[in-house]
């Protein structure tokens, strides 16, 4: 069986109020651990310059996390 994601909300339209959290419960079992975690900040994954590893001792040298 294959599904769109327009016809699975659809259905999740049509789930009973009194039945909401065994659906949420249902579709969590199938998205635990499935997406990648995030990167810890204290890495710089998220902020920092494409050129910082080439730097890192000044960078370093500035103070660690500053």
């Amino acid at each position: 069986m294959t599904i769109t994601r327009d016809e699975l909300h659809a259905l999740v339209d049509r789930v009973p109020a009194q039945d909401l959290d065994r659906a949420a419960s249902a579709l969590s079992t199938l998205t635990d651990g499935r997406s990648a975690p995030p990167r810890p900040r204290s890495l710089g994954a998220i902020d920092g310059e494409p050129n910082d590893s080439a730097q890192v001792d000044e960078l370093l040298a500035e103070g660690f996390g500053r």
